[in-house]
C-alpha cells in the first residue's frame, strides 16, 4: 500500500514525452520553453478535463514545459530531500572526475599572474544553486 512515489499527472506527462518519437531527442527540451500563451492554454485544457487530448497533441516542448511548471509549483519542503541528495552526491565528487581539479598543468595552481580565474566546473555551478 501507500501513496505512489510519482504523482499521476507528472507520470502521464513524462510518459507522453518519452512515448513520442522526438520527445527526448528534441534539442533543448528542458531549456527551451513554449510561449506563455501555449503553455497557459495547455494548462487550462488539462484542468478542464481534456488532459488526454493534450497528452496526445501537445508538442514535445509543451510537454516539457508542463513538467517544468509542475515541478516549480511543488511546495519547497518536497524538494528538500532531492536537494540534500544532490548536495551529498556533489560533495562526494560526482562529476568532478571528468576534467576536475586533479592532474598536472596550470590548473593545479600554476596560473599566470593576472590571468582570469578558471570557469567554474559543472559541479561548482550546481552547488551554487543549492
Amino acid at each position: 500500500g501507500g501513496a505512489p512515489l510519482v504523482p499521476a499527472a507528472l507520470e502521464a506527462l513524462w510518459g507522453a514525452l518519452v512515448g513520442r518519437g522526438d520527445g527526448l531527442r528534441t534539442e533543448g527540451i528542458f531549456r527551451v520553453s513554449v510561449t506563455e500563451d501555449e503553455l497557459q492554454e495547455a494548462v487550462q485544457r488539462m484542468q478542464g478535463g481534456q488532459g488526454g487530448e493534450v497528452l496526445q497533441t501537445a508538442s514535445a516542448l509543451c510537454l516539457a514545459s508542463l513538467i517544468k511548471r509542475y515541478l516549480r509549483e511543488l511546495p519547497s519542503p518536497l524538494w528538500r530531500p532531492v536537494r540534500e541528495r544532490l548536495a551529498a552526491v556533489l560533495e562526494a565528487g560526482g562529476g568532478e572526475a571528468a576534467g576536475g581539479e586533479a592532474g598536472g598543468g596550470e590548473a593545479a595552481g600554476g596560473r599566470e599572474e593576472g590571468a582570469p580565474p578558471p570557469e567554474p566546473s559543472r559541479c561548482e555551478r550546481l552547488r551554487s544553486l543549492l
